[in-house]
């Protein structure tokens, strides 16, 4: 099976924004909760008045719900300008995909290489694309505009699976 496509600066960007919000979930916790925590602590600690506190404990609550619209506009905006700078562009354009015998051969920008089934650790999808994981933050993208149609991308989909299974 062989795919021809067009990986684009967005199909990049959703790229990370998925291992983020995926994968650093974690993390992501962390800074979404704990910053509020120590925030109101540390309000009662320095104003010691329930006016103070409840303003401290205010801007928290804002924070918990606020925090991650934040964090994925800045990770956006952060991508888009590194893209911007021409920075990370050899993983946009153009693009072939071969299921071979032995391995997943991709063609960008006039470089093949091969990826052995068993180094890829898993298939993650999105709303609009596949993701093949060769690393733990790296992965093929494979839009789905890839494919002409519903039964094409279910038919990768398992074949991919099944190769990487056995």
């Amino acid at each position: 099976m062989k795919l021809e496509y067009t990986v684009t600066k967005e199909d990049f960007i959703a790229f990370n924004v998925f291992y983020a919000e995926n994968h650093i979930r974690k993390q992501l916790l962390l800074c979404r909760f704990l910053i509020p925590v120590v925030f109101v602590l540390a309000g009662v600690f320095l104003t010691k008045q329930p006016l103070g506190i409840a303003i401290f404990a205010a801007v928290a609550v804002f924070w918990v719900f606020y925090f991650p619209k934040l964090y994925r506009k800045t990770l956006v905006k952060n991508l888009t300008r590194m893209m911007s700078g021409g920075k990370r562009n050899e993983f946009v354009g153009q693009a072939a995909l071969t299921l071979g015998e032995s391995g997943v051969e991709i063609t960008r920008q006039g470089e093949k290489s091969e990826t052995a089934y068993n180094l890829i650790e898993r298939v993650a999808r999105d709303g609009a694309r596949f993701y093949l994981f060769v690393g733990s933050a790296s992965a093929y993208i494979v839009p789905f505009s890839a494919f002409d149609n519903e039964k094409h991308r279910q038919l990768f989909l398992t074949e991919i699976n099944r190769r990487i299974k056995s």
